[in-house]
């Protein structure tokens, strides 16, 4: 049931970026592709990670990708103060790249 949310707030941040950003089916059918392939970590394992941190609670998140089997996740992450951190993590490795604002 948990992959299942996962997959469905995956899914659904995918489709509702910004109008400029929009995503079209083949971009979808790609990630979901790549997650289901292993070759993107699926984003219920990047939540966890980041709540063993300590980092906070997962507003929306967005998978990207940035070159020929490169994926990133820009994540929005509220922290315990109730500050928005802009959170990228690499998608292959789960390995968090930037973090901008909030308490860190």
């Amino acid at each position: 049931m948990r992959l299942f949310l996962a997959m469905l707030i995956l899914l659904t941040s995918l489709a509702a970026g910004h109008p400029a950003e929009a995503k079209t089916k083949n971009e979808q059918q790609r990630a979901r592709e790549a997650v289901e392939s292993g070759e993107v970590i699926p984003l219920n394992k990047i939540v966890r990670k980041l709540k063993r941190r300590g980092d906070g609670r997962l507003l929306d998140a967005e998978l990207q990708e940035v070159g020929p089997g490169r994926w990133i996740y820009n994540l929005k992450v509220l922290d315990e103060n109730g500050n928005v951190a802009d959170v990228i993590v690499d998608g292959g490795s789960g390995e968090i790249l930037d973090w901008r604002g909030g308490g860190n």
